[in-house]
């Protein structure tokens, strides 16, 4: 079964971070299959507000989700929602190698401090309005680490990026170690060699957000872009019944192969 994306739950690097990758690529070879998770245990009765029932749709279980926001993210039942909507620089495959996600390809340094990343041509937000660029990238980390935006984990996976600790105690304007060389390369420099670097980067935190839409939303005001995020992943918000339901379909442009292979995917909310 080819994959790009697993929901995979790891600890233990650094402070026993959650490393989650998505599942709904996975699932969808399926095709929805006969089980209807719509129905209750009584009989078969369907979900109170549940629409009826698609060809190819999958209908799922699914937490609550905290936030839908990538920045703010820091419990599993969101980032299984955000991995499928948002996507980052770099992922895992099925073997938890790092590989090539938005960034084509990557350079190091010999000293193992500057990552240079060389961006993907054809990667669109959803609504297909422009390209992804390296500034967007620097948007969205500089984002993450703003204590503006009040995020508890930015610091916890960026940490390790030169001038991130005087950006976050307000001593600079931006972050030196995000530099835009131009629209398809962004170099990253590190205080020191971490061989887990980009494992870090695939977490939420480094994801893309289109700044249009964020614009100064934290993680406690502003969310309501969340409702219908503007991302690269590989599934587009359709619907979101707070409580009740998460509706995506697939980004019939994304990047990346395979490509969905569901025609919708339903997830039924629980606490």
């Amino acid at each position: 079964m080819e994959t790009r994306r697993l929901i995979t739950i790891l600890t233990g690097i650094a402070v026993a971070i959650v490393l989650v990758i998505g599942g709904i690529v996975v699932l969808g070879s399926l095709g929805g299959g006969d089980d209807d998770g719509g129905s209750a245990s009584n009989g078969g009765s369907p979900t109170p507000n549940l629409p009826d029932r698609v060809e190819g749709e999958l209908r799922l279980f699914g937490p609550d989700p905290v936030t839908l926001d990538p920045a703010c993210a820091s419990d599993a039942g969101s980032a299984e929602y955000i991995v499928e909507i948002f996507s980052g620089l770099v992922s895992f495959d099925r073997d938890l190698k790092v590989i090539p996600d938005i960034a084509e390809t990557w350079d190091i340094s010999p000293d193992g401090t500057v990552y240079t990343f060389h961006l993907r041509k054809n990667v669109l937000f959803h609504d297909a309005s422009r390209r992804v660029i390296a500034g967007d990238f620097k948007f969205s980390m500089e984002r993450a680490l703003n204590p503006d935006t009040q995020s508890t984990v930015g610091e916890v996976y960026l940490d390790d990026i030169v001038g991130a600790q005087a950006y976050i105690d307000g001593d600079v304007d931006e972050v030196t170690g995000i530099k835009v060389v131009n629209d398809d390369t962004l170099e990253i420099t590190i205080g020191a060699p971490n061989s887990v670097f980009t494992s870090k980067l695939t977490y939420p935190t480094s994801y893309v957000v289109d700044r249009r839409e964020v614009q100064d939303a934290s993680c406690f005001e502003g969310a309501e872009w969340t409702l219908s995020p503007n991302g690269t992943g590989p599934f587009k918000m359709k619907d979101w019944e707070l409580g009740q339901r998460i509706e995506l379909e697939p980004n019939d442009g994304f990047y990346l192969e395979p490509k969905p292979s569901v025609e919708k995917v339903t997830y039924l909310l629980s606490g």
